[in-house]
């Protein structure tokens, strides 16, 4: 056990980066063994690789590193509700902006010089989207509550954890300002999905 705040702040995000790499190699090896399984099978390693990528690094990285109360420096803490009320009202709020966000994005072209990257994009779009449509395809309630689990609560509860409760706090450290940290941890945030037509809404919100 040893003190993170001995460490200079790129340290502590290569520290991290290295966790991050060891969980999601896991997390792909262990994953073939229920993808094949149908639209379950995809649904499970689609949740075995959210856990393992988002939920296990920023975990192990605060116990490794941190003496006392480490979920609470990761930012689990008990909900304010004023502050969760406010967070909701903003999201409806700006829901004009993030759909006109989403429309600039999805008309971009790159033109003739860059013809076969805007391709590429557009193929990897289209693979997600038919991924998704496989796992949403559900006939139970037991299903669709495996979908609610794995597409909606783990990322958002693992995402958190990595891009605000690690990697924000590490670039707030390391730039001495919390608006930028915000914004760059957002921009990575969006970019990790590799969805380019959907850049712009997902780093803004």
């Amino acid at each position: 056990m040893f003190d993170v705040t001995k460490l200079s702040s790129g340290m502590r995000i290569l520290l991290f980066l290295v966790i991050l790499l060891i969980s999601s190699l896991i997390g792909v090896a262990l994953m073939p063994i229920f993808s094949d399984k149908g639209s379950i099978g995809l649904t499970l390693a689609q949740g075995i690789g959210s856990i393992m990528m988002f939920v296990v690094p920023p975990i192990v990285y605060f116990c490794l590193t941190r003496k006392e109360k480490p979920m609470m420096q990761l930012g689990w803490r008990k909900a304010s509700y004023p502050i969760l009320l406010v967070g909701v009202a903003v999201m409806f709020i700006s829901l004009p902006v993030t759909n006109q966000l989403t429309q600039w994005n999805e008309e971009m072209h790159f033109g003739k010089a860059l013809a076969g990257l805007e391709h590429l994009l557009k193929s990897m779009e289209e693979a997600a989207a038919e991924t998704t449509r496989q796992m949403l395809s559900v006939s139970t309630i037991g299903e669709l509550l495996l979908n609610l689990l794995v597409i909606a609560l783990i990322p958002a509860v693992g995402e958190e954890l990595t891009f605000r409760g690690v990697l924000q706090q590490a670039l707030t450290r390391h730039m001495k300002s919390p608006h930028a940290a915000v914004i760059l941890s957002a921009a990575i945030f969006s970019f990790i999905h590799f969805q380019f037509y959907g850049f712009l809404p997902r780093m803004f919100l």
